[in-house]
């Protein structure tokens, strides 16, 4: 319980952090109703936010069924830091630059590992999937999930979430592709 009470104020700092950030900036804020309805109204928001005074992003508020699968995921955060060295480097990807499953110091700030922070990177949407690396190579790298029995329904609340925005991600993308044809 108290790993929990610690992951969701991790969660509310974030999201303090998120609405600073957007009032601060004057990001464009909609609402997902907005999003669903798929009409011109939206023009003039897109514009706001994307055209040339625009600071290129967009909050989209009141998104159903988001804060339940976030806080479902959110407690395997603590649950995945807390695991011991050897347990955590077996979902290291070296192979693939550290760039899919757990890292923790392998990221440079201001030029010195940064210790402060561990990383989980995977593909909701595939567990195979194509990258495209800095030399224009294209690879196939693979999810790295812990072990069974390690951490159970991790993996699954990733993937319930991740595919849960890239889905509103799809709605967004459909509204503004109406409003850059539009233009």
């Amino acid at each position: 319980m108290i790993a929990n009470s610690k992951v969701l104020k991790v969660g509310k700092v974030f999201q303090k952090s998120a609405r600073a950030f957007s009032t601060g900036y004057n990001v464009v804020q909609v609402d997902f109703k907005e999003i669903q309805n798929q009409d011109k109204s939206l023009f003039a928001k897109f514009e706001e936010a994307y055209g040339d005074n625009g600071v290129g992003a967009m909050v989209v508020n009141n998104i159903p069924s988001f804060p339940e699968k976030r806080k479902q995921l959110l407690p395997y955060a603590q649950r995945l830091a807390s695991l011991d060295r050897k347990t955590l480097e077996t979902m290291e990807t070296p192979e693939y630059f550290y760039s899919v499953g757990w890292s923790h110091g392998r990221e440079k700030f201001r030029g010195k590992p940064d210790m402060l922070k561990g990383s989980y990177y995977g593909c909701p949407l595939v567990d195979r999937f194509k990258m495209i690396l800095a030399d224009g190579e294209e690879t196939y790298f693979e999810n790295k999930w812990p072990k069974p029995g390690v951490i159970d329904g991790f993996e699954e609340s990733f993937k319930d979430l991740g595919k849960f925005i890239n889905s509103v991600g799809i709605e967004v993308g459909k509204n503004l592709d109406k409003y850059i044809k539009a233009r």
